[in-house]
């Protein structure tokens, strides 16, 4: 089974307050870990529910997967011949279209290769022949916890949406399935929106850090400043506790800021078991990256003055800010250049063959 606690950082904290996952815990953060594949998630519920004693949570793990394999087999199936499969790029440019699954997933390998694309997708759709296809189920599944639905929300007219859909790593692995093709009953059994199943449990794991923290995203290898600390964590878990209030695994997160190169510090809701405490490297070589560790810096030294009510502030919001659009000149001269490099060849164009590519 891989690491379920991505963070070094993260482990050292559950350590230090002796907080151990149930296995309830365990097969919530295997079924969200979706930095992993889809059969990584399966295996890894699979051998959980071979070591747990827990049978609720055995029953569930069965449910689950027995659920996953049925969608995906739904999928495949159109012995009908009333769908078609539409092979979709990582933009979600139609490329493809075919009568049969097999022929569409070897296409979308094909089409991998050719373009060394970083994944695609297959959609089964419907072809519509009569009026009375033109009403479909709706396909939005809300948290009924937050938001009931309403019967007659259950259907909607058609407007192009796919029964089902599959998408695919860079490797042609799966990375997750979606469908609407499954029944009201099958769904219902494995609810993730049940608080009594493993799929969306809230975890209450601890937290410890402070606004102005520098942090590095291990699911795409950005920095960013964490803006919570243990104290906001902390009162969050009491009301959770204390009012009963309704919380989804979705809730296991803190807010962190990242630098846009337009100089904006843009916030993020992420779970911490996928955040490292880092600081990003400084290459005095590179002035792009030279500019962005010294308007983070400058940011973390804002964050550290502002709460900590003893210390000045004199200077260093307006030093953050300075550095903030320093990093966005920065990107738009490099931008500007990179631009210049891509014109070079219309500049020294001599023929019309040379600017043909």
């Amino acid at each position: 089974m891989f690491e379920l606690i991505p963070s070094k950082y993260m482990r050292k904290i559950l350590k230090l307050n002796s907080f151990e996952l149930t296995d309830f815990n365990k097969a919530t953060i295997i079924w969200n870990r979706y930095d992993k594949s889809r059969s990584e998630r399966m295996e890894a519920l699979l051998e959980l529910s071979e070591i747990t004693h827990d049978k609720l949570l055995k029953q569930q793990i069965r449910e689950r997967i027995d659920f996953e394999n049925d969608m995906l087999e739904r999928f495949k199936d159109n012995t009908d011949r009333k769908c078609i499969y539409v092979v979709e790029d990582e933009t979600e440019y139609s490329c493809g279209f075919f009568s049969d699954y097999n022929m569409a997933y070897e296409y979308g390998l094909r089409y991998l290769k050719k373009y060394e694309a970083k994944g695609f997708s297959i959609s089964k759709q419907r072809v519509i022949e009569e009026e009375k296809d033109l009403t479909v189920r709706n396909p939005a599944r809300i948290n009924w916890n937050l938001m009931p639905m309403d019967e007659s929300e259950k259907t909607q007219e058609y407007d192009g949406d796919p029964l089902s859909q599959v998408h695919y790593s860079q490797d042609g692995d799966i990375d997750g399935v979606w469908s609407n093709e499954m029944s009201e009953e099958a769904e219902n059994q494995v609810d993730s929106y049940r608080s009594d199943r493993f799929e969306s449990q809230f975890i209450a794991i601890p937290f410890e850090g402070h606004i102005g923290m520098p942090v590095k995203n291990i699911l795409d290898g950005t920095y960013g400043v964490i803006m919570n600390d243990t104290a906001r964590w902390n009162a969050f878990l009491e009301k959770v506790e204390e009012e009963k209030m309704y919380a989804d695994y979705s809730d296991v997160q803190v807010m962190t800021v990242f630098l846009t190169e337009q100089g904006i510090w843009s916030h993020e809701h992420i779970n911490p078991i996928y955040l490292e405490v880092e600081v990003p490297r400084l290459d005095m070589n590179d002035k792009k990256i030279k500019a962005f560790a010294y308007a983070f810096e400058s940011f973390c030294d804002y964050c550290y003055r502002k709460r900590d009510n003893t210390k000045s502030l004199d200077g260093y919001e307006k030093e953050a800010i300075k550095y903030a659009r320093q990093y966005r000149d920065i990107c738009l001269e490099v931008q500007n250049e990179e631009a210049r490099r891509k014109n070079s060849i219309v500049d020294r164009a001599k023929t019309i063959e040379d600017i043909i590519l």
